[in-house]
């Protein structure tokens, strides 16, 4: 995506997960019950720079899973309260429902940071060529 070969941000793999994690769940603020609106701006940008660090298709999948599970996870933090109503019986299940909704939904994320990525590859590409 980026015409330089080198990279903005030396890290290590997993550095990039975290980042993206947090990037997603910075973007969630912004919704009603924070209504922080700067770090939703901060965590979004904060993954589209993620997103222009990639080097790979596969690479740029997993960057947006990783700020889409971070988004979902903070925007959708109520989905555990109906499981502690009968917490001794079903409060078991909210760890669960929040982790596999929140990466569910992420999954449209990832495919959108995919094509985000192999669109703006193949627009560098013709203009290169």
């Amino acid at each position: 995506m980026r015409l330089t070969t080198e990279p903005m941000l030396r890290l290590p793999r997993w550095a990039y997960g975290a980042l993206a994690l947090v990037a997603g769940g910075l973007a969630a603020l912004g919704h009603v019950p924070f209504s922080l609106v700067p770090l939703s701006i901060a965590g979004l940008v904060l993954g589209f720079v993620l997103l222009s660090e990639t080097r790979s298709k596969k690479a740029a999948f997993w960057t947006g899973l990783g700020v889409g599970a971070g988004y979902f996870a903070v925007a959708l933090f109520w989905i555990v309260e109906p499981f502690m109503v009968d917490a001794a019986n079903q409060g078991w299940m909210a760890p669960f429902a929040l982790f596999f909704l929140s990466v569910g939904l992420a999954l449209f994320w990832g495919a959108g940071f995919l094509l985000a990525w192999s669109a703006a590859a193949t627009r560098s590409r013709l203009i290169l060529t």
